[in-house]
């Protein structure tokens, strides 16, 4: 279970800097583009789900969650247009969906936390197809 843990806690890290980072673009458009940035809620609501999520699964698994988080919310400030932040941010997203089809390969998960990632597999998509839809919309707006 070591390994599952450990993924599970670089999930968690990648997590809390996608909050960070949406969290600065969401407020970034809410001047600019306030309609994607309501539209942009429910990632936000997804990413801090998950960290709530990750870290109780965590440590169920008598693992200890960790309280670091990526430097997702850094390289988006580094960004200067809202074009780029949302292309970096779908790369992220899919990065995620990524690493949990990875541990759903695990045979070695307990339910609980198979059933948790199938969730949050479900929930990565859907973000995942909101930052696909607000790049294309944005693009045609270019």
């Amino acid at each position: 279970m070591a390994s599952v843990v450990d993924d599970l806690n670089e999930l968690l890290c990648r997590e809390r800097g996608e909050v960070e980072a949406v969290q600065a673009l969401l407020h970034e458009l809410s001047a600019s583009d306030p309609d994607i940035a309501d539209s942009g809620r429910d990632v936000l609501e997804t990413a801090s789900w998950s960290c709530q999520g990750l870290w109780h699964r965590i440590n169920q698994l008598g693992g200890t969650a960790t309280v670091d988080a990526s430097d997702l919310g850094q390289r988006l400030d580094d960004l200067t247009d809202t074009k780029s932040k949302l292309e970096l941010i779908c790369k992220d997203q899919k990065k995620d969906r990524k690493l949990i089809d990875s541990l759903l390969k695990n045979e070695d998960l307990d339910k609980d936390t198979r059933s948790f990632l199938e969730d949050l597999h479900r929930a990565h998509c859907d973000s995942e197809r909101w930052c696909e839809r607000t790049l294309n919309e944005w693009k045609r707006d270019i």
